[in-house]
C-alpha cells in the first residue's frame, strides 16, 4: 500500500514503515502511525514530519508505547480517518496504563 504523499505502508502491520523490520522499542507518531522508536526519531529530527502523513511531527511528539521494562505504557485508539483534500485528518485517544 502507498500513500499519495509518504512512505508506503507495510502490508505486514508489525513492520516499521521506515526500516521495514520488526518494529523494536515500538513508537506513536501524532498522526497514529507506529515505527520503531529510534527509526521515527532520527525521522522528525531530519524533517519534522510523519514519514507517511507528512503531518508536521517534532521529536518530542513522539510517545513510547513501552516503558522501560517492555510492558505497554499506554493504548492508543483511533476514532477516525477523514480525506479531507490532499489531508489526513485523524482523531485518536491515547490512554495510558494505569499502574
Amino acid at each position: 500500500l502507498e500513500t499519495q504523499s509518504g512512505i508506503e505502508i507495510p502490508k505486514d502491520k508489525k513492520l516499521c514503515p521506515i526500516c521495514q523490520k520488526p518494529r523494536t522499542n515500538p513508537a506513536m507518531a501524532m498522526s497514529g502511525f507506529v515505527y520503531c522508536y529510534p527509526c521515527i526519531l532520527n525521522y522528525t529530527r531530519s524533517y519534522r514530519r510523519c514519514p507517511i502523513t507528512h503531518l508536521p511531527t517534532e521529536p518530542e511528539q513522539i510517545r513510547k508505547l513501552y516503558d522501560d521494562n517492555n510492558e505497554i505504557k499506554c493504548y492508543v485508539y483511533i476514532n477516525s480517518i477523514n480525506f479531507v483534500g490532499s489531508n489526513i485528518l485523524i482523531e485518536y485517544n491515547i490512554n495510558l496504563k494505569k499502574k
